[in-house]
């Protein structure tokens, strides 16, 4: 990193809208109002240095200050930044974050930009983590626990995998080195160590400073200037060790067994590393390469929804590893004992395009896609999170790309598309996998003990590159949709409109003869985009636990392939000119379609619901690849102590029940292709049936387009069945372990907090909604206490958390507990201290300080949140489905916040934190 801008040695030109700036120190900032979410900032510091800056000796060191930072400073004595935070609404984790990577350690603040003095200490926060961290012997040695039970947290088996495949693809480099570092350089650490590398690397001309987010662009700039100009450098700046190279030449053959993970082949080719600046012919280059990724990626989705293909999912992309080395690769998940054939297919369609080119049709389709994509980014732009685009900058600055925005990169790009040519296309992706090597991988299969791997593989692929291959035979286009839509709406028989409230707590209901219900909430929070909830039918709160997991499992395999009898390919093309998500969601009270779309988008967007619902398809293939995805996922879990605390934790609270837990494969795989379908012929005519909009659209169009597609379907019979009776498991404790060698463990420690909705109206609300604010509050008490004692003064965990769970659909049900991942030998010390905490709670109480803390950063919350639509939806769902006067409960919610009192939360928590009727699930590694 020079400190020199992308855009001063390129051709390109930055956003004209963003300030870049430069103080005379080397100091760098780039100023960029933006208006979503309204009211806040998003403060990034960018320094440019990261592992690969480290020496043998250091580690580790990098990451090691990412941490120290926080932990006092010039301004901030030890303790007290996070308390900072807390006290101006922030959330430490959420609102103040870091991450520490090869080449960069940024640190992200988001504050709220109405208090001029707040947006200042923000600049100061970041100042004092540039030049004026303590970096005390004390706090280095508080921060050791931590760090060491991060790096535990992160050991799991997919890491260890990742660094195999690391150390076969790069030896010798530096590159294989995690960011976390070696254990030996963390236990050795010293204050003298960390000085060392912070005065050396932490200079004001490796930094820049992103703001993005609502305010005065001249006033802030004027500010960081003032804050800013007084940075130095501290210490001679080191030479960066060499990092080393790829070096591998022609066809290697890797395997690793990884037990218990599903198959997996690969073939990829690696280049010598490359470091080139910005330029038109850059961009160019990288367009063709994602045209080509495109192209090969819609074949291979075109054979893995054949019937009996030999895979169920298969990949391909074109990028750079480490931002360094140009990589090209392809993965395709077998299916059971096909591992063979996968690799034939692999290599067969690898070189079909190679020898035989990409089509024409072909190219159009992905022309088509890419231009419309450079629209759609075009119109969202103005609803996109401030914090997303700090990012996109900070990632364009540390690769050495210009940053532009979104109406440059249409005016570039889409001239750009018409005129390249199927020669150019075909030429650079030739290129992308002409770098002088093979890698070719077999994971998660077992082979034959008598058998050499490598030579098994080996073999394969030499017997599938004498298959004859000739060239593609492009599909035709799908045509959709393909269901018939009335002209007419529906009958609606009466319109509701919540206007009593303040605003913005307003709604409106249509219903319709058919039983239909449509609740809208139009607002323009997030300018051009709208939220749809479809549900219908019997929720997870009326279904038994063996039901529930059908339910869910269904909707896993529906999520694998297009909508209807669209293959997953074919929606993609069908979508390729619009912008929507589209998923399936089981929810307490009802089965879930959930898009999210522009509103040009919303007719499309309706004929995808309505096709979904009224013409569900499910193909083997689909089945096949849910049933691996939850394989793979109860797998990883088994190997981690979150995992398992998720897996088996949740249910043990439950006294058996999954309704909160993770699908278990063994339960899964019981649920045959056809129990799918027959749950589907059954369970998607049921109603209640609720569409709930959320977004920036006409009422009247919203109604007009609701009563077409739903207000004109037969009345369906209403689901029944009564809600399902969990139970918590009192006084009761139960140990599980981690399935393969590891050095993870966890506690799992709660207390039943039930609710019970009496109905009873009080001031400021109904009784039981008042208590649900303050158990949220208390919850945010006992987290806070929780990072104090458990990472700070213990350091026995990384990220210990407070967890509330309940609600009015299980009737009786619900608990309050700590989830806490750390190091085995730590869970007696853990569960002990939990325990102390707890006591202290109901003992001396909460303190007034502490609650005024909580307080501050849940108004924060709340007055960010109804800024972003996922808040209306959420609650536009519950009042449609559970709290029919949940508008009216969610407009008390700050002034039930505000009136609450430290003596009111020691009452809540005598009330419920009672340690004899505490659940203690505990996770050891499988050796204890």
């Amino acid at each position: 990193m020079d400190g020199s801008w992308p855009h001063e040695h390129s051709s390109l030109r930055p956003n004209p809208d963003a300030v870049f700036g430069r103080l005379e120190n080397g100091f760098r900032y780039v100023l960029l109002r933006h208006g979503a979410p309204k009211g806040r900032a998003a403060l990034y510091l960018d320094m440019q240095v990261g592992s690969l800056m480290e020496t043998d000796a250091q580690a580790g060191i990098a990451h090691y200050m990412e941490h120290m930072v926080f932990n006092g400073s010039r301004h901030f004595p030890p303790g007290e930044l996070i308390k900072y935070f807390q006290s101006v609404g922030m959330r430490f984790g959420s609102d103040a974050n870091a991450h520490t990577s090869t080449q960069e350690t940024v640190y992200k603040l988001q504050v709220p930009t109405s208090d001029a003095d707040v947006l200042h200490q923000g600049l100061v926060v970041l100042s004092d983590f540039l030049g004026g961290a303590s970096i005390s012997e004390q706090e280095v040695s508080n921060e050791r626990g931590v760090i060491l039970e991060e790096k535990i947290a992160r050991d799991t088996e997919r890491f260890r995998a990742s660094l195999r495949r690391l150390n076969f693809l790069l030896p010798g480099t530096r590159f294989v080195n995690p960011t976390i570092g070696v254990e030996s350089v963390i236990k050795g650490a010293n204050a003298k160590l960390l000085r060392g590398f912070y005065d050396s690397w932490y200079r004001p001309e490796l930094a820049v400073l992103v703001v993005v987010g609502d305010f005065d662009v001249q006033a802030l700039e004027a500010e960081v200037k003032a804050v800013f100009s007084s940075a130095k450098a501290r210490g001679v700046r080191p030479e960066v060790p060499a990092w080393g190279d790829a070096s591998l030449k022609g066809v290697h053959f890797y395997y690793d067994r990884r037990p218990d993970a599903s198959g997996m082949v690969s073939v990829e080719a690696l280049h010598p590393r490359k470091y080139e600046h910005d330029s038109l012919a850059v961009q160019r280059t990288l367009i063709k390469g994602q045209l080509a990724v495109r192209m090969l990626q819609a074949r291979l989705m075109t054979l893995v929804d054949r019937e009996g293909s030999p895979c169920i999912k298969a990949m391909s992309r074109i990028g750079r590893t480490f931002s360094l080395f140009d990589n090209a690769r392809i993965i395709a998940i077998p299916r059971e004992g096909q591992w063979k054939q996968a690799v034939h297919l692999v290599e067969n369609e690898l070189r079909r395009a190679l020898d035989h080119g990409f089509t024409s049709v072909e190219l159009q389709r992905a022309k088509k896609f890419y231009g419309n994509y450079f629209k759609q980014s075009l119109k969202k732009e103005t609803a996109r999170d401030s914090a997303d685009i700090a990012q996109e900058i900070v990632a364009c600055l540390n690769q050495d790309r210009v940053y532009q925005s979104p109406s440059q990169t249409y005016e570039l790009f889409l001239p750009m598309l018409s005129e390249l040519t199927l020669n150019e296309v075909n030429a650079t992706f030739r290129d992308a996998w002409d770098s002088g090597n093979r890698m070719v991988g077999l994971s998660g299969v077992e082979l034959d003990a008598k058998v050499e791997p490598e030579a098994e593989l080996s073999a394969v692929w030499t017997a599938a590159s004498k298959d004859p291959v000739v060239a593609w035979k492009a599909e035709d286009e799908v045509s959709f949709p393909y269901l018939k839509v009335p002209s007419y709406s529906g009958q609606s028989v009466e319109r509701f409109e919540e206007i009593s409230l303040t605003k913005p707590y307003c709604y409106q209901r249509t219903e319709f003869s058919n039983g239909f219900s449509l609740f809208m909430k139009n607002t323009s929070v997030e300018k051009d985009k709208v939220f749809l909830n479809l549900s219908f039918g019997r929720g997870t709160a009326l279904m038994s636990d063996k039901e529930q997991a059908l339910a869910r499992f269904v909707l896993k395999v529906l999520r694998n392939s297009g909508v209807g009898r669209l293959t997953s390919l074919q929606q993609s093309q069908v979508l390729a000119g619009r912008s929507i998500d589209f998923s399936w969601k089981a929810q307490s009270m009802g089965l879930g379609l959930y898009v999210s779309c522009l509103r040009s988008d919303l007719d499309m967007a309706f004929h995808l619901l309505r096709t979904a619902l009224l013409n569900p398809v499910v193909r083997q293939n689909q089945y096949d690849a849910a049933l691996t995805q939850v394989k793979n996922d109860n797998s990883q879990q088994a190997n981690t102590s979150s995992g398992v605390l998720s897996m088996k934790g949740k249910r043990f609270l439950a006294e058996g029940a999954g309704h909160f837990a993770d699908l278990d494969y063994a339960e899964v795989e019981t649920f045959s292709l056809k129990d799918v379908r027959n749950y589907i012929s059954s369970a998607f005519r049921q109603g209640p049936l609720f569409l709930c909009a959320v977004g920036d659209f006409e009422p009247d169009v919203m109604e007009n387009l609701a009563g077409r597609f739903f207000g004109t379907l037969p009345e369906w019979k209403a689901a029944d069945g009564d809600p399902v009776k969990l139970h918590f498991p009192v006084g009761q404790s139960e140990t599980a372990h981690i399935k393969h060698e590891s050095s993870q463990a966890g506690v799992l420690l709660a207390v039943p907090v039930p609710y019970i909705d009496s109905g009873e109206n009080v001031s400021g609300g109904h009784a039981v909604y008042v208590e649900q604010v303050k158990l949220r509050l208390l919850r945010r008490v006992l987290a806070d206490r929780l990072r104090v004692n458990l990472r700070e003064r213990l350091g026995v965990s990384y990220s210990p958390r407070a967890i509330l769970k309940n609600s009015v659909l299980y009737k009786g049900y619900g608990y309050l507990g700590v989830q806490v991942e750390t190091e085995v030998g730590n869970t007696e010390v853990v569960e002990k201290e939990i325990r102390k905490i707890m006591k202290d709670l109901t003992d001396s109480g909460v303190t007034a300080e502490e609650l005024n803390r909580v307080v501050r950063q849940s108004l924060a919350l709340q007055k960010k949140v109804v800024n972003r639509l996922g808040y209306w939806n959420s609650l536009l769902y519950t009042t449609a489905r559970v709290h029919p006067d949940g508008f009216e409960r969610a407009a008390s919610a700050a002034r039930i916040i505000e009136s609450v009192s430290a003596q009111d939360m020691t009452v809540l928590a005598r009330k419920y934190l009672m340690l004899d009727n505490a659940a203690l699930f505990t996770v050891l590694p499988s050796d204890l």
